[in-house]
């Protein structure tokens, strides 16, 4: 039988099961109003800037947002499609028709290829904009359209890739974020720092080639005309053919792994093999298991579930490794010997590093621990739900108020190291903003200092300590919504993507809305008074700064009110529902 007719019955089945999904759909609109808010946003901020300028703003902006949602697509798609099948049972039913390993695969990846292109194409419409705003060529739109095939095509591949290897859902879900990321990000980063490091060396040259080319973040960003138009062609053309063999490898691996791997299961492993000793390696020795479970079960028994990881909390150390090693091979270049004072020392260590370099440090790693907070705050109820392990818990003698504080044990467990070094962090870019700006005998009287000058301290200062402060409130939110929608979904990786735009993109969005119209107020006859006082700066700064911390914090208690809610009411009904039926207060 014609391969073609193999593949369309798993196809049509996959699309099947999607369009009877809500969140289809709900995908699909919340990629159109984030194109439109960021487009609005664009247009607010530009409005005094050429025609041609804001289209080009709007077109790089909706090309790298449309890249971030096609190169995350594997992981909310694929991830997790082939080892579902082998948990469930239903991938050896498959193979006892004519279905052969190539059909099967085939046939998952056209039907997401397809989910996902319905969700871009979304797009479109408010892609017209910059082209009616004029400075677009046809050459640049198909280099665009061309590297977001590229993106979701690798994407989709490597998430089957892992599907086929792994069997449990908390493994694929790391192996293919953990994948995306060296691939997009990480690998690029290296090599650009060898290439910084030996210039003019074999080993920058091997870097480049085997590092940044390959790399799916090079040809987005060498798609448009102001990068493709004065560099090599080549640094475009590389990443697109790269990505495209990773892609074909990814598939071959999965043809020949799904029919070696579909009669795997959660279990035991065999002695000797590799998986046995990296289980031992990641959950410790029989010794240290039985020495931390006596500890742990006397505190809690979710705390003890949630985290039996050994090396979980090393593990989130490694963002600020990096981020250290940047910062001392920058200081390490700029060194220059000075009297071995206080002033010189800060000096050395922050003259590199304004005001907005700071924040954007804090924003970063503070941006990726919450990501990777909520990721792990919505792993355990997820996973033992669908494991149906959850149902078993609730019928021992443990309440859900102990099962959610166990896992609020668990994450503190896990992240009080690094979040105790992010606050350490704001203090000491704090301590060192002042000790330039006023001598030493001054920093006792902060307060003073900041509210008597507030229109010579730059803005960045405020929101790196209001960042702060709301961090305290995002993380709340973030714990407690990732309870709630993992429980409700059985899906931690979607639950945590979808709790991380709402807690941190969507206040963000907002708050740039409000801000933008704020200063659109500047010349109204209102403010025209105030702009000829001491006060106009003053007044508009702390506009913005109370905004912000406003918005955040109030739609942080919005929605840990709401998932608490949930959680105290319908814990145990949806604890004790199948995966794929709706709880009964959704019926009707």
């Amino acid at each position: 039988m014609p391969t073609i007719m193999l593949v369309l019955p798993i196809m049509v089945r996959e699309m099947q099961v999607a369009a009877r999904r809500r969140r289809t759909y709900w995908v699909r609109l919340l990629t159109a109003v984030l194109a439109l808010l960021v487009t609005l946003i664009i247009l607010l901020f530009m409005r005094h800037e050429d025609a041609n300028d804001r289209g080009t703003a709007i077109f790089v902006a909706l090309g790298y947002l449309s890249w971030g949602l096609a190169i995350i697509s594997g992981l909310w798609l694929t991830s997790d499609s082939l080892s579902a099948e082998k948990r469930e049972g239903t991938l050896g039913l498959l193979f006892l028709t004519d279905l052969r390993s190539h059909d099967i695969v085939l046939g998952k990846l056209a039907a997401h290829l397809l989910q996902s292109l319905g969700s871009l194409l979304a797009l479109i419409p408010i892609l017209c904009v910059p082209l009616l705003l004029g400075g677009r060529t046809i050459e640049e739109i198909g280099r665009l359209a061309l590297a977001l095939w590229a993106a979701l095509f690798f994407s989709l591949s490597l998430g089957l890739a892992v599907s086929a290897c792994v069997v449990r859902m908390r493994h694929t879900g790391i192996i293919t974020n953990a994948l995306l990321a060296w691939f997009a990000f990480l690998s690029p980063w290296l090599g650009s720092a060898l290439c910084e490091a030996y210039p003019d060396t074999g080993l920058a040259s091997w870097a480049e080639w085997l590092l940044v080319r390959p790399s799916p973040l090079e040809g987005i960003g060498h798609a448009f005309d102001h990068l493709y138009d004065k560099t090599d062609p080549a640094l475009y053309w590389w990443p697109i053919g790269s990505s495209h063999a990773l892609a074909l490898g990814a598939l071959v691996l999965t043809w020949w792994r799904l029919p070696r791997s579909w009669q795997n299961v959660q279990g035991g492993f065999r002695k000797g093999s590799w998986r046995e000793w990296w289980h031992r390696f990641w959950t410790g020795s029989a010794e240290w298991r039985q020495a931390f479970r006596q500890h742990a079960l006397q505190i809690n028994p979710a705390y003890w579930l949630a985290s039996r990881d050994r090396w979980g909390p090393w593990l989130v150390w490694f963002p600020v490794v990096i981020a250290a090693q940047w910062w001392i091979s920058i200081v390490s270049d700029l060194w220059v010997p000075k009297a071995s004072t206080s002033e010189g020392v800060f000096s050395n260590l922050f003259e590199f590093l304004d005001d907005l370099d700071r924040f954007f440090i804090a924003c970063v790693l503070g941006f990726l621990y919450k990501l990777w907070f909520a990721w792990r705050a919505a792993l355990f109820l997820g996973e033992a739900r669908r494991e149906q392990t959850l149902e078993f818990l609730l019928t021992a003698p443990v309440h859900q108020e102990q099962i959610l504080w166990g896992q609020w044990q668990a994450l503190w467990r896990m992240f009080r190291g690094p979040f105790a070094f992010m606050v350490l962090l704001l203090l000491v870019f704090g301590i060192d903003f002042l000790h330039r700006h006023h001598t030493w005998k001054e920093v006792t009287s902060a307060t003073q200092i900041l509210w008597s000058e507030i229109d010579k301290t730059p803005p960045c200062l405020f929101f790196l300590y209001y960042y702060g402060v709301v961090s305290l409130f995002d993380l709340a939110a973030l714990g407690w919504l990732s309870f709630w929608l993992s429980l409700r979904w059985a899906m931690p990786h979607r639950a945590a993507l979808c709790t991380f735009a709402l807690v941190i993109a969507l206040p963000l969005l907002v708050w740039l809305l409000f801000y933008q119209g704020l200063m659109s107020l500047e010349k109204t006859p209102v403010l025209s008074m105030l702009n000829n006082s001491n006060l106009s700066f003053s007044w508009l700064g702390l506009a913005s700064a109370g905004a912000y911390l406003a918005i955040h914090i109030g739609m942080d208690l919005l929605w840990i009110y709401y998932a608490r809610w949930r959680l105290r009411r319908y814990f145990r009904l949806v604890a004790a529902t199948p995966v794929g039926l709706k709880p009964r207060y959704q019926e009707g």
